[in-house]
Formats: structure tokens, sequence, C-alpha cells
């Protein structure tokens, strides 16, 4: 039996793959943490841990939304934030494991090191691309 929750931004389930309440592939704002004694929002009780924020719940695509309505934010997160296994990327933040992911070897000197090449991609200009540093 597989889980689903409700998308706060577009309304439609979505799938809980990994958690039971939370959807695979998104994200869970606690939006009275934001606030602050003086800020947009004061949950002070929330603050002090007296009483569970209030979240909402976004999907896949309402992220993709939200993160190229703000590229500065989207900057900041960066590549690589979610695992995508199709060969079409379903978004500029997705990655994907290459043949190398996981995969060592011993060095002249006996020291287990990664196998050489890219262990896995992300997505620039909308293709896969290798990631070759040791990020």
């Amino acid at each position: 039996m597989s889980n689903h929750v409700r998308c706060s931004g577009c309304d439609y389930d979505v799938q809980c793959d990994e958690q039971k309440h939370l959807p695979s592939n998104g994200w869970d704002l606690p939006f009275d943490l934001f606030g602050y004694y003086g800020g947009f929002t004061d949950e002070v009780d929330v603050l002090f841990s007296n009483r569970r924020s209030r979240s909402w719940i976004l999907c896949h695509d309402c992220i993709v939304k939200f993160l190229t309505l703000f590229p500065a934010l989207a900057e900041t997160i960066g590549k690589g934030t979610h695992p995508c296994d199709s060969e079409t990327p379903c978004c500029e933040w997705a990655w994907r494991s290459t043949e190398n992911f996981g995969k060592y070897e011993r060095n002249a000197n006996g020291e287990l090191v990664p196998v050489s090449g890219a262990h896995y991609q992300v997505v620039v200009d909308g293709q896969w691309r290798d990631v070759t540093d040791s990020k």
C-alpha cells in the first residue's frame, strides 16, 4: 500500500516513498519557524518549542516553480539536490549516479580511493553532465 500526501501548493496528491507523510522529492516547509520577534511572523511559542510549527507540503513540480521564481535561492541551493533515474532529467536540480557510483579501488599505497571517472551527474542546460570533482 502506498502513502500519499496533499501538496499545499497545487492541491494534488503526491506519492510518499521514503517517509510516511512527506512527499518524494518534495519539501516540508515549517513556516511558523521562519518568523522571529519583529519579523514577518512572530510565533514565539513555536520558537520556544511549546508548539509544533504548521507546515506547507510542496511537491516536486511546485518546488521547481518556486525555484524558477526565485533564481538567487535556486543558485544558493545548487545543483544535484534530489535523485532522478530517468534518461531525461526531471528538472535542473536533479542528480543521478553513474556506473562508478560508490565504487572504490586500492591505489599504489594500498589506500582505498574512489575509482577514477565521474560517480554522478547533474543537469546542465537540460542535459545530464558528469561531475568529476570530489565535491
